[in-house]
């Protein structure tokens, strides 16, 4: 059925294993093979509470046992991880309109860290120093406040980061978001013709093409919830993702100019787009309709 290839996280990926973080089995294969390079950009994607800091975290930790020194420039350190140099970047305002992250990224940049983690990027400065450090050779891990995983070209060109120079360097994009999970106690079929058009508009580019409709296992929340819940009718959260490996292919792609439309429909069709996944999620009975279009943008 289309939920057998749905990996679920119901409860919120606070300090859980790269494994744990609901990664389909073959994309954590992939993602796990791409994170062993020596260097290059890794980026998660998404808004704010997406889940972005613990997938950085959760990679970071698959590949701490090969690296010794492991840095980190936070807003907020939400865990303290044994081994690493953990620092938070301290007042936002330094009077002199440096970017706090920024500066003490610099700082570390200097002692030849293996791998870095900046929180976010949010500036020209912090995008040229992730580029940097990149080029230097170290491994370097950051989020981005986004939508989508190749929106990322155009958003580093807005501070002066050229497509070709990006592509050369980065490796790996993660684009996700944290979508409400059904209560497994007191969720109710879902028979409806908008979860079934949804559903058939979808499995015509899935590349595991659904079973039979009568194995579809689509649930809705129940309004009144149940004492599990609180009440509420959803109880944790499902991890919904898109990826990009940016690898000969995609610095292509680059190189020729193409537009996001074109490099979306290149890279993320055949259902590795987020919409697509969150359905696999609604038919897999994980999640409710309403719950996905609340968090992923449906295409039109």
């Amino acid at each position: 059925m289309p939920g057998n290839d749905v990996a679920l996280c119901r409860e919120p990926p606070a300090a859980r294993t790269l494994g744990e973080l609901g990664y389909d089995v073959q994309d954590l294969a992939e993602i796990r093979r791409i994170l062993q390079q020596p260097d290059g950009i890794v980026l998660a994607v998404g808004p704010a509470g997406s889940g972005r800091t613990a997938s950085l975290h959760a990679m970071l930790e698959a590949i701490a046992p090969e690296c010794r020194r492991i840095r980190t420039v936070e807003d907020t350190i939400p865990r303290r991880r044994p081994g690493w140099l953990q620092g938070e970047a301290g007042d936002p305002d330094d009077g002199r309109g440096h970017d706090p992250l920024a500066a003490r990224f610099r700082r570390l940049l200097r002692s030849r860290p293996d791998a870095l983690l900046l929180a976010e990027i949010d500036s020209s400065e912090a995008a040229q120093l992730v580029l940097r450090a990149a080029q230097a050779g170290c491994r370097v891990f950051s989020a981005l406040h986004g939508g989508r995983a190749h929106h990322v070209f155009p958003r580093f060109r807005a501070w002066g980061v050229a497509a070709t120079d990006l592509a050369d360097h980065l490796v790996l994009v993660v684009a996700q978001r944290l979508v409400r999970a059904l209560c497994r106690h007191c969720s109710l079929p879902d028979d409806s013709e908008a979860v079934r058009d949804a559903l058939v508009r979808a499995a015509d580019g899935w590349r595991s093409p659904p079973a039979a409709r009568d194995s579809v296992q689509a649930r809705m929340v129940n309004p009144g919830g149940c004492k599990h819940c609180r009440g509420e009718g959803y109880r944790g959260h499902v991890l919904v993702y898109e990826w990009i490996e940016v690898d000969s292919g995609v610095r292509s792609l680059v190189e020729e100019g193409v537009g996001a439309t074109e490099m979306e429909r290149r890279l993320l069709a055949d259902g590795r787009s987020l919409w697509e996944r969150g359905l696999r999620h609604v038919a897999a009975g994980a999640t409710s309709l309403g719950a996905l279009r609340a968090s992923v943008r449906e295409p039109r």
